[in-house]
């Protein structure tokens, strides 16, 4: 259910943020800010007004240590995602964006040495190998105009992957004394990344002064608000899912919810599609399932163990109760 969640809102995002930025505002910083500040709204609604959960007693070490540079990498991922849109089309970004994904692995292996096995790592490296080869198979115009576009995509991957392990960081039950949820994560983390933004975007895009008013001129208020309901429809969903999973999870849900919407692109948007990059898609298909497979039977073993834990009689444990 969280798959399909993050798959409908992610659809959604990617291409009412594609449509604004290449027809009405081209200002992605502006834009991304305006989404996160309506986050930090809807988080502190929720968490104020209707009392959803209960804020959190963060202590200023921890907000200085995690909180602003999870932040500044959020707002790094998010403004140089957007501004990939100006450069290049949104078919061709779900392409790239999967060079997050070993990132993350690698990231996730340092916060958890558990996960590290050889098995693992070749089926992980195989699965965005070939993400790659087949967006480099594409025949998008390598000029100036593409190549800041790719720039921008790597530089937005290597921040998604910094924030997407440091997001199962602080949801983690033994992070700091404090348990983060993705409404308090929201109430906390969004604030000061929608002020890196504003920072950014006042650097960038607001130097000729009529450049903000001509977007405010151009976009219609509806159009704005069903953006930030997107945005805060995708971000409540990421969050709980790389909660209740994992970032590398995260990584390879994104995979193919990349692939359906390369198709959705080739459908109805005229985006051309090459067979090397069905080939790629079915290593990277036999690849997530691979993984999967692997997980659900590691799942069952522990859940044995478990239940022949359990069913040990008390004496024997040396404990008067069930275990733990």
């Amino acid at each position: 259910a969280l798959a399909l969640g993050m798959f409908g809102w992610s659809a959604a995002i990617v291409y009412v943020n594609a449509y604004i930025l290449d027809d009405l505002c081209p200002l992605p910083a502006t834009i991304t800010a305006v989404q996160q500040f309506a986050c930090f709204i809807v988080a502190y609604i929720c968490t104020h007004f209707l009392q959803m959960t209960r804020p959190l007693d963060i202590s200023w070490r921890i907000y200085v240590k995690w909180l602003v540079p999870l932040a500044a990498t959020f707002a790094v991922y998010l403004w140089a995602g957007n501004l990939s849109y100006v450069y290049l089309a949104p078919g061709y970004i779900q392409m790239l964006k999967p060079v997050a994904g070993p990132i993350i692995y690698g990231l996730s292996v340092i916060n958890d040495p558990s996960l590290l096995s050889k098995y693992k790592a070749l089926n992980f490296l195989i699965v965005f190998g070939s993400v790659a080869l087949t967006a480099s198979t594409s025949d998008d115009d390598a000029s100036t105009h593409a190549l800041r576009g790719v720039l921008c995509i790597l530089a937005a991957s290597v921040a998604n992957a910094v924030y997407a392990v440091g997001l199962q960081v602080i949801q983690a039950r033994d992070f700091e004394e404090v348990r983060f949820n993705p409404l308090t994560t929201m109430l906390y983390v969004m604030p000061c990344s929608a002020v890196f933004l504003f920072g950014i975007a006042a650097v960038t895009e607001w130097t000729p002064v009529d450049a903000l008013s001509g977007c405010v001129a151009s976009l219609p208020w509806w159009l704005l608000l069903l953006d930030c309901a997107c945005s805060v429809g995708f971000n409540l969903t990421m969050l709980r899912f790389i909660g209740t999973l994992s970032a590398v999870n995260y990584a390879l849900y994104s995979l193919l919810k990349d692939i359906a919407l390369l198709t959705i692109a080739f459908l109805f948007f005229s985006e051309e599609l090459y067979a090397s990059r069905i080939e790629g898609w079915a290593v990277t298909i036999c690849g997530c399932c691979v993984w999967h497979c692997v997980e659900i039977k590691i799942l069952r073993r522990v859940r044995v163990v478990l239940h022949a834990i359990d069913a040990t009689p008390a004496r024997w444990r040396g404990d008067a109760g069930p275990s733990p």
